[in-house]
Formats: structure tokens, sequence, C-alpha cells
């Protein structure tokens, strides 16, 4: 395996209209450099899709929604992408505290 094999992740099981998955396996919002991975880290630490909205504004509800559900249709997938980034539920909040 090469290292760049390390590096993807395994495709999706399920798809999405405003999820696109980037080079290297990522899922990203549709439009966006916002990758799902954050959205979801976000929503499994407490927050409600209200608040996620409000910190980007600019996906609206529709593509915060479909990015969520996503991840939950998707979850090993998901999972996988914030243990390869180092990436936790508490890496999440600490990187939005002070967020309303």
């Amino acid at each position: 395996m090469t290292s760049e094999q390390d590096s993807s992740l395994p495709k999706p099981l399920v798809e999405h209209p405003r999820v696109l998955v980037a080079l290297g396996g990522v899922p990203m919002v549709a439009g966006s450099a916002v990758p799902v991975r954050h959205l979801y880290a976000l929503h499994a630490r407490g927050w409600t899709v209200k608040r996620v909205v409000a910190l980007y504004p600019f996906l609206g509800w529709a593509k915060v929604l479909d990015a969520l559900a996503f991840a939950y249709d998707n979850q090993d997938l998901v999972e996988m992408d914030l243990r390869r980034e180092g990436e936790d539920t508490d890496t999440a909040r600490a990187s939005t505290e002070g967020v309303k």
C-alpha cells in the first residue's frame, strides 16, 4: 500500500446531493470548504442544528441538514475522517468556543 492509499477514506455507503467527496475521500459540504466531519463533531457535542446554521449561515439549513444526514448515514467514514485529521468532538468544541 502506498502512502496515498493510506490517506484515502472508504467510499460513502449512502450519497447525499449536498455533499461532495473531495480528493482523499474527504466529505465536504458542496460549494464550500467545510468538511462534514466538523459539522458532525459539533452536533455530536450537543450543538443544535440551529446553532450550527448560525455558525455557518452561508451554508443554510438544507446543506447543514443534508451534511448531518450524510454523516449519520456514513458514521464510520466520518469518524475515520475525524481520527485521521486528529480532530474529535472536543477539538471542534474548543475551536468554536464563544460562538453563540
